[in-house]
């Protein structure tokens, strides 16, 4: 299902943001350490939702936040799956880099690579 819309979100992301989605989105192209989450004392949001949100349409949002609940969050599979935490942190930042520049075609493109790839190394392991 998230490879099916996440695309066409970032597309979306990419042509509505604002700046303040941009200032949310930026620090979470970088995967939170558990324990700098402890330390911190702040839990953080999923970065594909944040993109979501800058879409400006809430059922986008929704979408996200019924997809993205659960114990199958990336950062959980970051811990078993080899150089995934790298790679994945620079998929986002190319992702983030495209919303920011109003580039819709590359962030729908960067996004459907980055869910391609997460869905393999997910399978891989299950």
């Amino acid at each position: 299902m998230r490879r099916g819309i996440e695309p066409y979100i970032a597309r979306l992301a990419a042509e509505r943001r604002t700046e303040e989605n941009l200032r949310i989105l930026e620090p979470l192209t970088v995967f939170i350490r558990d324990e700098d989450a402890a330390e911190a004392g702040v839990e953080r949001t999923s970065f594909h939702r944040e993109i979501a949100k800058a879409t400006q349409n809430l059922v986008f949002d929704g979408v996200m936040r019924t997809l993205i609940t659960g114990p199958r969050r990336a950062e959980g599979f970051i811990k078993v799956i080899p150089k995934a935490q790298e790679l994945w942190e620079a998929q986002h930042r190319g992702i983030f880099a495209a919303i920011r520049d109003g580039d819709g075609d590359l962030a729908e493109r960067l996004m459907a690579e980055h869910m391609d790839h997460v869905s393999e190394a997910v399978q891989n392991i299950e």
